[in-house]
């Protein structure tokens, strides 16, 4: 798109507008009625009240489409602005956003930013030396963070996949995104407790995840690491014990030797008598009277809640904050029920 002079300036002024109100600007995926039609859209709305409108297809911008003014009455397209710029300037109000809420400059040397949303797809021949874009800019400062964050996690947080830094960023590492052409790919995602949206990191952090990924297989192949839990399964309608199990596991995540008051490893329970007693319960649960069905049901009840007892008699042993947050969850499920009669055959562990 060949751009006057005049639509430069009211480019870069509309985009410098946004980059000054980005810390309040609110984004959205919304669906707009536009000129008679609901449309699937992307909105930044400033604090000034300016709102702006793009279109996109699957998350991703439309070939053609125009820039959107959105006023309360109507929409004034807005040429001399396309989707992908757009793009990129959202992109790049969210990373700053999250570097802000973790207490961070957007600049490693704490400089200001400026709006530069180009494109290289607008020049002609490559320039390898020109300034890098604002998005580059602020997602490889957060790609770097990220990766030095991966780099000095201890070894007591093997087998986590998302975790949160002391900063506030919270990092999920994903193996089963999918690239624009369906391919399996990795991917390190980046956000903050005090946000909602996220975005996606690139090949520093990944890097730092596959080195400690790498280092995790091999103690594991040693032996000084044990061989991560399965996920816990999940129990026929029932989100209460299906919750009670998943703060067992993360207990286990946390101190995967954990032991009861005699010693014994907490592990199997989890393992192996889970499994057990849960297929016990469907076997019975065919082939129960109605009568029956109560106590059948009270008992599997029973057993995880012996199950969450034993868990929580290890940690008691633990002084750790975090331990002390899934022993409170634990105590809160409140599972106590009186003993039925043993009709699964397995009695409750603790």
């Amino acid at each position: 798109m060949t751009q006057t002079r005049e639509e430069k300036r009211l480019a870069q002024d509309l985009y410098e507008r946004i980059w000054s109100q980005r810390l309040s600007a609110r984004m959205l995926d919304e669906t707009l009625d536009v000129e008679s039609h609901l449309t699937a859209m992307r909105t930044i709305t400033l604090s000034d009240g300016l709102r702006i409108g793009y279109f996109y297809n699957d998350k991703h911008p439309v070939r053609g489409a125009t820039v959107v003014l959105i006023l309360p009455d109507r929409t004034i397209p807005l040429d001399f602005v396309d989707p992908w710029t757009m793009e990129r300037c959202r992109t790049s109000m969210f990373a700053s956003m999250i570097l802000h809420a973790a207490g961070l400059p957007d600049a490693p040397n704490g400089r200001p930013v400026r709006a530069n949303f180009r494109s290289a797809h607008h020049d002609v021949l490559p320039r390898p030396h020109v300034l890098k874009t604002t998005e580059e800019y602020l997602t490889g400062h957060l790609d770097a963070i990220v990766a030095r964050g991966i780099d000095e996690m201890s070894a007591d947080h093997r087998h986590v996949l998302a975790f949160t830094l002391p900063n506030g960023l919270s990092v999920q590492f994903r193996s089963d995104d999918r690239n624009p052409w369906g391919h399996r790919c990795d991917n390190v995602w980046v956000g903050h407790v005090a946000l909602t949206h996220r975005l996606r990191l690139s090949q520093k952090s990944l890097r730092s995840y596959a080195t400690w990924r790498r280092d995790e297989a091999a103690r594991i192949l040693c032996g000084s690491l044990p061989v991560p839990l399965a996920p816990p399964p999940e129990t026929a309608g029932s989100a209460r014990l299906t919750r009670a199990l998943d703060l067992c596991h993360q207990a286990l995540k946390i101190e995967p030797d954990l032991t009861d008051h005699g010693g014994t490893p907490l592990r199997p329970l989890l393992e192996n008598h889970v499994p057990e007693l849960l297929a016990r319960h469907r076997q019975a649960s065919m082939t129960a009277d109605a009568r029956d069905m109560e106590a059948i049901d009270a008992e599997l009840d029973d057993g995880i809640a012996g199950i969450c007892d034993a868990i929580d008699q290890g940690l008691s042993r633990i002084a750790d904050d975090r331990r002390h947050a899934l022993r409170e969850q634990l105590a809160f499920l409140e599972m106590r029920h009186p003993k039925p009669d043993r009709l699964l055959g397995i009695a409750s562990s603790g």
